[in-house]
C-alpha cells in the first residue's frame, strides 16, 4: 500500500516506485495506491498546499500503473483523494 506519499516523488519517480512495487508484490497479489486528488474542490479548499503531485489525474496514474504491468482492478475517488486497487497479473507459466 502506498497512501499520500508517491505522488511527492514526480513522474520518473513515480514510474519507477510502480515498476518495483510491480516487481516485488507476488503474482495475483495486490496494491493499493491512494493520492491526493487535485480536483476543483482540493485546489479551492486548500489552494497550492495540496498540489505536490502537479496536475496529474486519474488517467495518468492508471496509464502508469499500467505501464508498470498492474491491472486496475478499480479505481474511485472522493474530495482530495483518488485511488487504484491495482493487481499484478499472475504469471502463464
Amino acid at each position: 500500500m502506498s497512501a499520500y506519499a508517491i505522488d511527492h516523488v514526480g513522474g520518473q519517480g513515480a514510474r519507477q516506485a510502480l515498476t518495483e512495487a510491480a516487481r516485488v508484490i507476488k503474482p495475483g497479489g495486490d496494491f493499493l495506491l491512494i493520492l491526493v486528488g487535485n480536483d476543483a474542490w482540493t485546489r479551492f479548499a486548500y489552494g497550492p498546499l495540496l498540489s505536490h503531485g502537479g496536475t496529474r489525474g486519474a488517467a495518468w496514474w492508471a496509464a502508469r500503473a499500467r505501464e508498470a504491468s498492474f491491472e486496475v482492478i478499480e479505481q474511485g475517488a472522493s474530495p482530495t483523494t483518488i485511488f487504484f486497487l491495482l493487481r499484478r497479473p499472475r504469471s502463464n507459466s
